[in-house]
């Protein structure tokens, strides 16, 4: 935040009432909330992460299935279907088209 005039008024809600107060006597403590707000998402973000594993691991543990998804820690069998089939074709997509190269050059 970049302000010039800091002796400009301004008006805070302290404690449910309306107060005057001046820009560089409010702005030194609304840059400490901003900054006890980011540590508060940091904090609260590192406490979802371990809960989200807990519960992988609770669902492993007991073998808990959402309907719908697949098991934590296996593989969805339609993927690998479809990037077997996948790795399959890009592989004979060169040969397919050096072998189309080789009958032109026949030609």
């Amino acid at each position: 935040m970049c302000i010039r005039d800091r002796s400009r008024k301004c008006w805070r809600l302290v404690g449910g009432v309306l107060v005057e107060r001046t820009v560089g006597e409010v702005l030194p403590a609304i840059k400490e909330n901003v900054e006890n707000i980011d540590e508060l998402l940091t904090k609260l973000d590192k406490m979802h992460d371990e809960k989200e594993l807990e519960m992988v691991e609770f669902m492993k543990k007991y073998n808990i299935v959402v309907k719908g998804q697949v098991a934590p820690g296996q593989q969805d069998p339609n993927k690998s279907k479809k990037s077997v089939e996948g790795a399959e074709a890009e592989a004979a997509a060169p040969e397919a088209s050096e072998a189309a190269a080789d009958k032109e050059e026949a030609k």
